[in-house]
Protein backbone atom coordinates (compact mmCIF):
# COMPACT_ATOMS: atom_id res chain seq x y z
CA UNK A 1 0.00 0.00 0.00
CA UNK A 2 1.46 3.17 -0.85
CA UNK A 3 2.49 5.60 1.96
CA UNK A 4 0.76 8.69 0.47
CA UNK A 5 -2.71 7.96 -0.61
CA UNK A 6 -3.76 9.91 -3.76
CA UNK A 7 -5.64 12.99 -2.43
CA UNK A 8 -2.22 13.37 -0.01
CA UNK A 9 -0.25 13.59 -2.91
CA UNK A 10 -2.06 15.69 -4.88
CA UNK A 11 -2.17 18.43 -1.92
CA UNK A 12 1.43 18.46 -1.54
CA UNK A 13 1.87 18.60 -5.35
CA UNK A 14 -0.28 21.88 -5.20
CA UNK A 15 1.41 22.81 -2.33
CA UNK A 16 5.13 22.28 -3.63
CA UNK A 17 4.29 23.96 -7.07
CA UNK A 18 2.28 26.81 -4.97
CA UNK A 19 5.57 27.67 -3.02
CA UNK A 20 7.38 27.33 -6.44
CA UNK A 21 5.41 30.33 -7.91
CA UNK A 22 5.44 32.13 -5.35
CA UNK A 23 9.79 32.67 -5.14
CA UNK A 24 11.32 35.78 -6.65
CA UNK A 25 13.12 33.50 -9.28
CA UNK A 26 10.38 31.88 -10.84
CA UNK A 27 10.13 34.19 -13.75
CA UNK A 28 14.09 33.72 -14.34
CA UNK A 29 13.58 30.07 -13.60
CA UNK A 30 10.66 29.00 -16.23
CA UNK A 31 11.96 31.40 -18.49
CA UNK A 32 15.29 29.37 -18.70
CA UNK A 33 12.98 26.27 -18.73
CA UNK A 34 11.15 27.34 -21.51
CA UNK A 35 14.12 28.63 -23.53
CA UNK A 36 16.20 25.28 -23.09
CA UNK A 37 12.70 23.55 -24.27
CA UNK A 38 12.93 25.61 -27.72
CA UNK A 39 16.02 25.23 -28.04
CA UNK A 40 15.99 21.35 -27.51
CA UNK A 41 12.62 20.74 -29.54
CA UNK A 42 14.50 23.31 -32.54
CA UNK A 43 17.74 21.11 -32.35
CA UNK A 44 16.06 17.78 -32.39
CA UNK A 45 13.31 18.71 -35.20
CA UNK A 46 16.15 19.90 -37.21
CA UNK A 47 18.06 16.94 -37.47
CA UNK A 48 15.42 14.46 -37.89
CA UNK A 49 14.28 17.22 -40.90
CA UNK A 50 17.90 16.83 -42.51
CA UNK A 51 17.85 13.23 -42.33
CA UNK A 52 17.16 10.68 -45.01
CA UNK A 53 14.15 9.60 -43.36
CA UNK A 54 10.82 7.92 -44.97
CA UNK A 55 8.07 7.27 -42.52
CA UNK A 56 5.34 4.45 -43.22
CA UNK A 57 2.01 3.72 -42.09
CA UNK A 58 0.17 1.25 -42.88
CA UNK A 59 -3.32 -0.53 -42.61
CA UNK A 60 -5.29 -3.90 -43.39
CA UNK A 61 -8.60 -4.06 -44.66
CA UNK A 62 -10.18 -7.96 -45.27
CA UNK A 63 -12.76 -8.44 -47.88
CA UNK A 64 -14.30 -12.05 -48.60
CA UNK A 65 -11.57 -13.23 -51.17
CA UNK A 66 -8.98 -11.26 -50.59
CA UNK A 67 -7.23 -8.29 -48.31
CA UNK A 68 -5.64 -4.87 -49.10
CA UNK A 69 -3.24 -3.58 -47.69
CA UNK A 70 -2.16 -0.19 -47.70
CA UNK A 71 0.98 1.76 -46.89
CA UNK A 72 1.17 5.51 -46.43
CA UNK A 73 4.60 6.32 -47.16
CA UNK A 74 5.97 10.13 -46.27
CA UNK A 75 9.56 11.69 -47.12
CA UNK A 76 9.57 13.62 -43.56
CA UNK A 77 12.89 15.47 -45.02
CA UNK A 78 12.75 19.00 -45.50
CA UNK A 79 15.80 19.37 -47.68
CA UNK A 80 16.76 15.47 -49.46
CA UNK A 81 15.03 14.66 -53.02
CA UNK A 82 15.18 10.30 -53.04
CA UNK A 83 15.81 9.35 -56.37
CA UNK A 84 15.01 6.01 -58.01
CA UNK A 85 13.51 4.53 -55.39
CA UNK A 86 11.97 0.71 -54.91
CA UNK A 87 9.82 0.18 -52.58
CA UNK A 88 8.89 -4.24 -51.79
CA UNK A 89 5.58 -5.18 -50.03
CA UNK A 90 6.13 -9.04 -49.37
CA UNK A 91 3.75 -11.10 -46.92
CA UNK A 92 5.28 -12.49 -44.12
CA UNK A 93 3.13 -15.71 -44.84
CA UNK A 94 5.40 -17.18 -47.72
CA UNK A 95 2.15 -18.98 -49.38
CA UNK A 96 0.16 -15.90 -49.55
CA UNK A 97 -0.31 -14.94 -53.05
CA UNK A 98 0.23 -11.15 -54.71
CA UNK A 99 -3.37 -10.59 -56.12
CA UNK A 100 -3.83 -8.63 -59.20
CA UNK A 101 -2.04 -5.25 -60.44
CA UNK A 102 -0.91 -3.37 -57.20
CA UNK A 103 -1.45 0.44 -56.90
CA UNK A 104 1.02 3.22 -56.35
CA UNK A 105 -1.93 6.41 -55.45
CA UNK A 106 0.38 9.65 -56.01
CA UNK A 107 -1.12 12.75 -55.01
CA UNK A 108 -0.76 16.07 -57.15
CA UNK A 109 1.96 17.34 -58.68
CA UNK A 110 2.18 14.43 -60.97
CA UNK A 111 6.14 15.41 -61.14
CA UNK A 112 6.58 12.82 -58.66
CA UNK A 113 6.00 9.89 -61.32
CA UNK A 114 9.51 11.53 -63.08
CA UNK A 115 10.16 12.09 -66.61
CA UNK A 116 10.10 8.87 -68.12
CA UNK A 117 8.51 8.43 -71.72
CA UNK A 118 7.93 5.05 -71.22
CA UNK A 119 5.15 4.54 -68.23
CA UNK A 120 4.91 0.91 -67.76
CA UNK A 121 9.09 1.52 -66.09
CA UNK A 122 6.97 3.05 -62.90
CA UNK A 123 4.41 1.14 -63.16
CA UNK A 124 3.65 -1.18 -59.57
CA UNK A 125 3.77 -5.44 -60.63
CA UNK A 126 3.08 -8.42 -58.41
CA UNK A 127 6.97 -10.20 -59.04
CA UNK A 128 6.50 -14.11 -59.48
CA UNK A 129 2.96 -13.41 -57.41
CA UNK A 130 5.15 -13.71 -54.58
CA UNK A 131 5.79 -9.69 -53.87
CA UNK A 132 4.61 -6.27 -55.03
CA UNK A 133 7.34 -3.96 -56.52
CA UNK A 134 7.14 -0.13 -56.81
CA UNK A 135 9.78 2.19 -58.41
CA UNK A 136 9.64 6.00 -57.90
CA UNK A 137 11.90 7.88 -59.92
CA UNK A 138 11.71 11.31 -57.44
CA UNK A 139 10.18 11.84 -54.25
CA UNK A 140 10.04 15.29 -53.13
CA UNK A 141 10.53 16.55 -49.36
CA UNK A 142 7.43 16.33 -47.91
CA UNK A 143 5.57 14.45 -50.36
CA UNK A 144 3.45 11.32 -49.54
CA UNK A 145 2.57 8.54 -51.41
CA UNK A 146 0.21 5.45 -50.99
CA UNK A 147 1.59 2.14 -52.26
CA UNK A 148 -1.82 -0.78 -52.35
CA UNK A 149 -1.45 -4.54 -52.39
CA UNK A 150 -3.55 -7.28 -52.54
CA UNK A 151 -3.27 -11.05 -51.31
CA UNK A 152 -5.07 -13.76 -50.82
CA UNK A 153 -4.66 -14.86 -46.93
CA UNK A 154 -4.82 -12.04 -44.25
CA UNK A 155 -0.91 -11.78 -43.66
CA UNK A 156 1.03 -9.59 -42.13
CA UNK A 157 2.94 -7.03 -44.81
CA UNK A 158 6.82 -6.43 -44.78
CA UNK A 159 8.32 -3.50 -46.37
CA UNK A 160 11.94 -2.72 -47.67
CA UNK A 161 12.57 0.44 -49.67
CA UNK A 162 16.47 0.51 -52.02
CA UNK A 163 18.27 3.21 -53.19
CA UNK A 164 21.74 4.21 -54.10
CA UNK A 165 21.82 6.97 -51.83
CA UNK A 166 21.67 6.46 -47.75
CA UNK A 167 17.88 6.32 -46.34
CA UNK A 168 16.35 5.08 -43.26
CA UNK A 169 12.57 3.73 -43.63
CA UNK A 170 10.95 3.94 -40.12
CA UNK A 171 7.37 2.95 -38.92
CA UNK A 172 5.21 6.20 -38.06
CA UNK A 173 6.50 7.26 -34.85
CA UNK A 174 4.06 10.28 -33.00
CA UNK A 175 7.39 11.30 -31.12
CA UNK A 176 9.44 12.27 -34.47
CA UNK A 177 6.05 13.42 -36.33
CA UNK A 178 5.24 15.20 -34.03
CA UNK A 179 8.16 17.45 -33.66
CA UNK A 180 9.18 17.62 -37.53
CA UNK A 181 6.00 18.13 -38.55
CA UNK A 182 4.20 20.67 -35.60
CA UNK A 183 7.15 22.07 -34.26
CA UNK A 184 5.55 25.41 -34.56
CA UNK A 185 2.56 24.79 -32.85
CA UNK A 186 4.38 23.27 -30.06
CA UNK A 187 6.56 26.09 -29.94
CA UNK A 188 3.45 28.32 -29.62
CA UNK A 189 1.96 26.09 -27.11
CA UNK A 190 5.00 26.62 -25.31
CA UNK A 191 5.33 30.07 -25.03
CA UNK A 192 0.86 30.28 -24.28
CA UNK A 193 1.88 27.80 -21.40
CA UNK A 194 5.29 29.96 -19.79
CA UNK A 195 3.07 32.67 -20.27
CA UNK A 196 0.07 31.50 -18.07
CA UNK A 197 2.77 30.46 -15.62
CA UNK A 198 4.09 33.88 -15.28
CA UNK A 199 0.15 35.62 -15.41
CA UNK A 200 -0.36 32.92 -12.33
CA UNK A 201 2.89 33.96 -10.92
CA UNK A 202 2.19 38.04 -11.32
CA UNK A 203 -1.47 36.88 -9.84
CA UNK A 204 0.27 35.42 -6.03
CA UNK A 205 2.36 38.13 -5.90
CA UNK A 206 -0.25 40.39 -5.99
CA UNK A 207 -2.51 38.89 -3.91
CA UNK A 208 -0.02 38.40 -1.16
CA UNK A 209 0.55 42.06 -1.61
CA UNK A 210 -2.40 42.87 -0.91
CA UNK A 211 -3.21 40.73 1.83
CA UNK A 212 0.91 42.27 3.35
CA UNK A 213 -1.16 45.59 2.99
CA UNK A 214 -4.18 45.07 5.31
CA UNK A 215 -2.31 42.80 7.69
CA UNK A 216 -0.29 45.78 8.48
CA UNK A 217 -3.78 48.20 8.37
CA UNK A 218 -4.87 45.29 11.20
CA UNK A 219 -2.03 45.99 13.39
Amino acid sequence: MSRFPAPQLFVRFIGVNYMFLTTEKTPYLLTILFLALGWTITQISTDLAKSPIIEYQSCKKNHPSETEHTFTITNISSEKLFTNLKFTLRPVDTTAKCLGEPEMIIPPPTELKGTSSDDSATQPECVDDKYAEYILPQFHPGASIQLVMKTDKNSDINIYVWCKEAVRLVELSFFKTTIVKERLEIMIWSIAIWAILIIIYTLIVHYKGINAQDGGGDT
